[in-house]
């Protein structure tokens, strides 16, 4: 089971996970569980809007598109997000992220403190909770053949980097530990309040 968490927003790379996953990974043993809604479509106007557009200057549905792709892979799972993913996650045998502009990334720390192995996206995020790739595999953003390939060759090796997510679940829980984060806050604030009397 591999997991996706972004849900079908484009800057998570959601193209980019579904076309490799239909493509790339081939047996009919493995699934790619999508967390977000149950749809790529839009409702209402705009989706009739983007139909108009597709049909006459051939706009690019990516929604549609990509709707099509799932019906058609019965291993793809939609699952709404009421679920625990902490549950999810101790499910899964691995955790996807593959971002097309960086940001905070916070389920790729969860899943590495829960154990799970990782492949994300090289950026900076990502880098600071892998410990520069250390615990997980990174790949190049953007890049969808790179991707193709690397997906493969990290499902090869799951083994290897699941010990590499165990061995960064350790510093990673200390990083987001909350009375530590709290001792460091009081500290910040009292230097603070010192340094003006």
């Amino acid at each position: 089971i591999l997991l996706y968490t972004g849900g079908f927003s484009p800057i998570k790379g959601i193209e980019y996970i579904i076309k490799t996953f239909v493509t790339n990974v081939k047996g009919d043993e493995y699934r790619l569980i999508i967390l977000g809604e149950n749809t790529l479509i839009s409702s209402g106007y705009k989706h009739i809007i983007k139909c108009i557009l597709a049909q006459v200057i051939g706009y690019k549905y990516m929604g549609r598109e990509l709707q099509k792709i799932i019906d058609l892979d019965g291993r793809i799972k939609c699952i709404s997000v009421i679920y625990e993913l902490s549950d999810i996650i101790k499910q899964s045998h691995c955790f996807i992220s593959y971002f097309a502009i960086p940001h905070a990334n916070l389920a790729l720390a969860e899943n590495i403190i829960l154990n799970n192995p990782c492949i994300a996206a090289d950026n900076e995020e990502a880098r600071e909770y892998t410990s520069n790739g250390e615990y997980a595999m990174l790949v190049a953003p953007n890049d969808y053949k790179e991707f193709a390939t690397r997906l493969n060759v990290f499902l090869a090796n799951i083994d290897y980097w699941k010990n590499a997510a165990c061995k960064g679940s350790v510093s990673l829980s200390k990083l987001f530990d909350k009375e530590n984060n709290i001792s460091k806050f009081q500290r910040v604030l009292d230097d603070i309040m010192y340094s003006q009397n």
